[in-house]
């Protein structure tokens, strides 16, 4: 009887023991990543074929973001679509229309990427119906510095009411003459100052850390966020130096024909991990 008692005491034992280690490892057969484990923003980039926007929209909110939830690592996801007006006027380098923005934390991002790509990825088994493969850009950017949050006062964004959030994401390239210097004014003079604009409410430095579509990343890049009332529009930055007039700081700092924007705009909401 004993040895029997013994017996199912270790079964029960064992079967605790795997259901640990399968919850730790996300069913997934990879553990979990440890809790300061390495940020990262996905950017997955694409555009629907024509007339093919509702079947697209409604299996990436329907299927795509919920499966990107049943990752390992995972922290949130939203889905943007281009904006009408840019506040980054002049960009010749196109990019699609939509943009899933998956924030995942991870100590194998080629692993996380691969899963990310079969269950809700851009191209292959992942794609939604009416996903456009010719224009799937993906870029994984690593968190390379702490997030920067408004502190100044907005008073020209009246608050409440009905709001439109925004993403800016900005593709940095330095002059260089500047490449030494380049990181710490952007970090210290630069994302400050956009951070007193009309609706700016965070950005994020992040540095490359893997990609794979047509248009090719820059190495460091940075993602602000933005809230406005519904009635109130993105300021476009319409800044020209006239000729002969002396570079301002920006000018002297970032490559005017390398250096791009993006603003794109919220069409769901922040999905946070289950």
């Amino acid at each position: 009887m004993t040895t029997v008692v013994q017996k199912v005491r270790l079964g029960v034992l064992g079967a605790i023991v795997l259901a640990v280690w399968a919850a730790l490892a996300g069913c997934t057969g990879h553990p979990a990543p440890r809790a300061d484990a390495q940020q990262y923003y996905i950017m997955v980039f694409n555009d629907s074929t024509p007339g093919a926007d509702a079947a697209y929209n409604a299996c990436f909110d329907g299927q795509r973001i919920p499966d990107a939830r049943t990752l390992p690592g995972f922290v949130s996801a939203q889905r943007f679509q281009l904006n009408t007006p840019q506040m980054y006027p002049g960009v010749s380098v196109a990019l699609p229309q939509y943009l899933a923005l998956y924030q995942v934390s991870t100590d194998d991002l080629p692993t996380t990427m691969a899963q990310l790509q079969r269950r809700a990825g851009a191209t292959g088994a992942g794609a939604c119906p009416g996903a456009n493969p010719t224009t799937a850009d993906v870029y994984a950017y690593r968190f390379s510095a702490p997030r920067q949050d408004r502190t100044a006062p907005d008073p020209k964004v009246p608050a409440g009411g009905a709001r439109t959030d925004y993403l800016h994401v900005v593709f940095t390239v330095p002059q260089q003459a500047m490449k030494d210097q380049f990181e710490h004014w952007y970090l210290t003079s630069h994302m400050p100052q956009l951070l007193t604009r009309p609706g700016f409410t965070s950005a994020q430095w992040v540095a490359l850390a893997q990609s794979q579509g047509s248009v090719p990343p820059t190495n460091t890049a940075a993602v602000y966020r933005l809230s406005l009332p519904t009635s109130m529009s993105v300021s476009v930055d319409t800044e020209r130096r006239a000729p002969g007039a002396a570079l301002s700081e920006a000018g002297r700092m970032l490559d005017p024909t390398l250096n791009r924007g993006y603003t794109y705009r919220a069409i769901g909401p922040v999905v946070p991990a289950a």
